[in-house]
This record gives C-alpha cells, sequence and structure tokens, in this order.
C-alpha cells in the first residue's frame, strides 16, 4: 500500500465522517421541533378540556395547566411551571377566541425548523414577540418575515383556537 493510497482512503473516511456528522445534526433539530410542537399541541388540547363549559380561553394559567394532573410530569417544572424540550419556560395566556403560549429560548435551527414546517393548528406565529390573541391567519409573507426574525435563544409566540 502506498503512501497516495493510504492519503486518499483517508480522505474519503473524513467526506464520510462529516456527511454522517450533518446527517445527524439535521436529524437532532427535527427531533427537537417535533418534540415542541408535539408539548404545545398537548398544552392546547389541556387548554380545551378544561375549558369545555365556557365560552372563550379567559382566566387559564401556566400554573393552572401544569397543576391540572393532565400534563406529562416530563413537561412540569417547579410543580406550577410548563418547561420546553430545550430546558426553556412555556407561557399559557387565555384570551377570549385563543390560546397563545410563548416559548422563551428557542434556538435559532429549531425556530427556523418550525417556521418553516406544517404548522398544523397554529393560527398565528411571532418571533420575537408576544401574539394579543386577535386570532390572524398566517401568510406565505408573514412565514418569511417570521423565519428571518429567527435567532439565538428568541422568544416564539404561538397562538390556537
Amino acid at each position: 500500500v502506498s503512501l497516495i493510497e493510504a492519503l486518499f482512503v483517508l480522505g474519503i473516511m473524513a467526506v464520510l465522517l462529516g456527511m454522517v456528522m450533518v446527517l445527524y445534526s439535521e436529524n437532532t433539530i427535527s427531533i427537537q421541533a417535533n418534540a415542541l410542537e408535539e408539548e404545545l399541541n398537548s398544552i392546547v388540547n389541556i387548554g380545551h378540556q378544561l375549558n369545555q363549559s365556557k365560552s372563550g380561553y379567559d382566566g387559564l394559567t401556566s400554573t393552572a395547566i401544569a397543576e391540572s394532573g393532565l400534563l406529562a410530569s416530563k413537561y412540569i417544572k417547579n410543580q406550577s411551571g410548563i418547561v420546553s424540550p430545550f430546558g426553556t419556560t412555556i407561557n399559557y395566556y387565555g384570551y377570549s377566541e385563543a390560546i397563545v403560549l410563548t416559548v422563551d429560548g428557542v434556538p435559532k435551527a429549531i425556530c427556523e425548523k418550525i417556521v418553516s414546517s406544517n404548522l398544523g393548528a397554529i393560527q398565528s406565529l411571532s418571533v420575537g414577540g408576544v401574539l394579543d390573541g386577535n386570532v390572524d391567519d398566517i401568510t406565505t409573507s408573514d412565514l418569511k418575515t417570521e423565519l428571518n426574525m429567527c435567532g439565538d435563544n428568541v422568544l416564539m409566540s404561538f397562538e390556537y383556537r
């Protein structure tokens, strides 16, 4: 085996290792984004359950959701707070026509993945600001604006009906 052949094999191995690391990173981001979306949907469903007899969502708080016993314990922080899959705070705000969830400290890659993904039941989305409970549907131009707002450890706000 000559030196050139050995270097050629090492080069190929380095390229393959680099590809594996890129795929692993993208997979990790997808897993965390999906975990956050799953948690937000769970919280919204609990909000619907707790407010079945009311016409709106007023008065329900993060503490009430956490203390209801309906939320998985992995999402509860200090018995009264809600925590995201990456350890930051999720706040619940009930309005007459909508539920607004805010998530602190969302990493840039996860923000970009969520904004560019199929948003499902989300009616409105804000990066860097808090929504006010007035439900407005998301448009493609809004998503482009929000995607540009994604940065490290941003506040994201999600509005549901």
